[in-house]
């Protein structure tokens, strides 16, 4: 167990330092995280030490500071709030206005009393105007010192994505693999044609002079119409409605109609009907009158006629 724990300090002696410090991208060193910029400023004769911050939009005193110190103005009371980093809410007494030395220089500053015992802060507007720290859009570089530079340290800039050493590959494995896809796509299509084949079906054929049903547009209902002639493209015909208009269309368009069988039907029927009016009358052995052809013709929508099969004829 006391392994364990001396290991535990160790490994939080290492992280901390490890936090403390941190390489700088500038200048390539590196620097303390708990140091940061600093200013003298006197107040009223007193030094007071301050940090600059250019991320603060004000200048930030602390209640505590001000009590040692000897002052002309109160502090006055003020509505403005301070949001810290991770949005918490510092609490604020008031304002004030301080004369203050900075690099022989008196200014006279405005500052925020807050209710929290921390250093006092220079804010980046105040900064800017007291030519304490400076913006720089831009570092120049002399060119002799980047080739300096540059020929100090060849090792880093020659040979950048290249190998420093020979890999042992296969002859084979550096070949290039054509896959085929035109075969795949033949297999493909073969498939689904085999799968198209099993339902489908050859449009039907039309004669000449033949009674149909059409339809003019894909969403109409079936009208009656014939058929007037062929045309010259694959299943195209010459086709008439019966209000007189003339149309080429599709085999999808047109369908078989019963119109022909059911003239035929009634033209038979009609037959029918008048041979029934020669009803023949035969007697039975108790002298009844029964008639023979007493059974009316049926026939289908169509115009099929129904047969009645002939062993129903002794019950007719």
């Amino acid at each position: 167990m006391g392994g364990t724990s001396r290991y535990s300090k160790n490994t939080n002696r290492e992280r901390g330092k490890i936090k403390d410090e941190y390489d700088c991208l500038k200048c390539g060193r590196q620097h303390s995280r708990e140091k940061f910029w600093e200013e003298l400023v006197f107040i009223n004769s007193k030094p007071v030490n301050f940090k600059l911050d250019s991320g603060a939009m004000c200048n930030v005193l602390p209640y505590d500071v001000i009590e040692n110190l000897e002052r002309e103005n109160s502090i006055k009371s003020t509505n403005k709030t301070i949001i810290a980093y991770g949005e918490n809410k510092i609490k604020v007494i008031g304002e004030i206005i301080l004369k203050c030395m900075i690099r022989k220089n008196e200014y006279k500053i405005k500052f925020i009393v807050v209710d929290v015992k921390s250093r006092p802060i220079l804010g980046l507007n105040a900064c800017i105007k007291l030519n304490l720290i400076s913006k720089i859009d831009e570092i120049d570089a002399g060119i002799n010192l980047r080739n300096e530079f540059i020929n100090k340290n060849l090792s880093i800039f020659e040979g950048e994505g290249q190998i420093t050493t020979n890999i042992p590959v296969s002859k084979k494995l550096l070949k290039p693999q054509v896959v085929d896809i035109y075969d795949t796509k033949l297999k493909k299509q073969f498939v689904t044609k085999n799968y198209y084949d099993k339902t489908a079906r050859d449009r039907p054929t039309f004669a000449k002079t033949e009674n149909i049903l059409l339809k003019v547009r894909k969403e109409d209902k079936w009208v009656p119409g014939k058929i007037i002639d062929t045309h010259h493209t694959p299943r195209s015909y010459i086709v008439k409605e019966q209000n007189g208009s003339v149309y080429r269309r599709n085999s999808s368009f047109l369908r078989h109609s019963n119109l022909d069988s059911y003239n035929k039907n009634t033209n038979s029927s009609e037959g029918q009907k008048k041979h029934q009016e020669k009803v023949d009358y035969k007697c039975d052995k108790n002298s009844f009158m029964v008639q023979s052809n007493s059974s009316s013709v049926v026939s289908t929508k169509s115009g099929r006629i129904v047969k009645i099969p002939s062993w129903l004829n002794d019950y007719c």
